[in-house]
């Protein structure tokens, strides 16, 4: 993914994203398939991490058999 789509996809959880909270700080987080993606807060431009988790049955076999492979 090159910056211009990274920072295109930071921008679009921020714009469609539901907020929660998660500890003491909140966040919009933007569901796609059966992820869900947010950041962290730093401004868009300045943002490096996009951070995931599967929500779905699918996608967390889909981590699992990714992280198996590495082992």
């Amino acid at each position: 993914m090159g910056s211009d789509e990274f920072e295109w996809f930071v921008r679009l959880i921020r714009a469609e994203g539901v907020m929660k909270t998660w500890g003491r700080r909140t966040h919009p987080y933007l569901q796609v398939g059966g992820w869900e993606y947010w950041t962290m807060g730093d401004p868009a431009e300045e943002t490096t991490i996009i951070n995931r988790q599967p929500v779905t049955p699918e996608a967390m076999a889909e981590m699992d058999e990714a992280i198996a492979r590495t082992c």
